[in-house]
């Protein structure tokens, strides 16, 4: 995939975009996977222990999400791979980070968050979850979408252009021509 990204984006995107701030206040940096914090998705154990600070959890996430492109996501992807979960639950992580991480485990197989201990009755918290990973995910995915359309383009142009320069052949000139049996020369 890394190859991929470096052809179509081009450098585009960065790994580390947006800030380190929690969205409960936007000010206050991230420590290594607090309370209301999205690196708590990454958690082996839960994202809070009541549905208040998984809320917030779930809240910051689509904070970072929202705060960075599909190019910031797919370089984040790219640089941190394996790593990405550990890199989101560590200290002053930076959106980027999370919604890189955030839409490779949602892509991955058998990718899975973790959510409240207590009773989440009413599906807040895993809509909101949902909600940031399939974001996160439709970011990266339609901005490699138009990255491989718009190299794909620029690629069909030389080509077309190689044709204009070989439409000035001379009538008289020989070519090449090959059917399904054999290639000949022909004068024209």
């Amino acid at each position: 995939m890394k190859g991929i990204v470096d052809v179509v984006l081009k450098g585009v995107g960065n790994a580390d975009a947006g800030d380190a701030n929690k969205a409960e206040d936007g000010k206050t940096e991230r420590t290594a996977a607090g309370d209301g914090e999205a690196g708590k998705l990454f958690a082996t154990a839960n994202a809070g222990d009541t549905a208040d600070k998984a809320k917030k959890v779930a809240a910051d996430a689509a904070k970072a999400v929202g705060a960075v492109t599909g190019a910031d996501i797919l370089q984040a992807i790219v640089k941190n791979g394996a790593s990405a979960a550990a890199d989101a639950a560590k200290a002053k992580a930076k959106d980027g980070t999370i919604a890189g991480a955030i839409a490779l485990r949602a892509m991955a197989k058998g990718g899975k968050f973790a959510n409240v201990s207590a009773a989440d009755n009413e599906g807040i918290v895993t809509s909101a979850v949902k909600g940031a990973a399939l974001s996160a995910v439709t970011k990266a995915l339609d901005t490699l979408t138009v990255a491989i359309r718009k190299t794909m383009d620029l690629g069909l142009k030389e080509v077309k252009d190689a044709m204009k320069i070989n439409n000035a052949i001379n009538a008289n000139d020989t070519i090449v021509t090959s059917d399904k049996k054999t290639s000949e020369a022909k004068s024209e």
